[in-house]
């Protein structure tokens, strides 16, 4: 029994040692990337949320004209690039101003939005950068 202890005990490195500090930096860095992954999966689905809630609350419909199509190229891997989309729509809020905003897209709707024209907008009216372009 008493070599159990024995040998329990010195799996545990001396606090004052190299390899505990070895160890807790080890833990430490792991720990602190958990979390930081954790944030921000979190913070990318909050922000999600809360445009939801914010369209749900104080979301007015109103109709947009495409005023111009943008699209911006980034790198990816074997040299190829991937494309994102934008939309800038022009329309006129519920107190009467002219209102311009820029709004990320997919391929279909971009390659689709100059066919009308005219396309529909949920924005919030407290602020109308929060946005979401309604397709169908």
């Amino acid at each position: 029994m008493a070599w159990i202890g024995v040998s329990m005990v010195s799996l545990i490195p001396n606090p004052s040692g190299p390899e505990f500090k070895m160890w807790k930096m080890l833990f430490n860095g792991v720990f602190g990337f958990m979390a930081l992954i954790g944030v921000l999966v979190l913070g990318i689905t909050d922000t999600d949320t809360r445009v939801k809630k914010e369209l749900k609350e104080y979301g007015v419909i109103a109709n947009a004209v495409v005023v111009n199509k943008d699209y911006t190229t980034l790198p990816a891997k074997r040299g190829k690039v991937n494309y994102v989309y934008y939309l800038t729509v022009q329309f006129q809020d519920q107190n009467g101003a002219q209102q311009q905003v820029k709004c990320e897209v997919g391929e279909y709707d971009y390659a689709n939005a100059g066919s009308s024209g005219i396309l529909k907008i949920n924005y919030s009216s407290r602020n109308p950068n929060i946005n979401r372009l309604i397709f169908r």
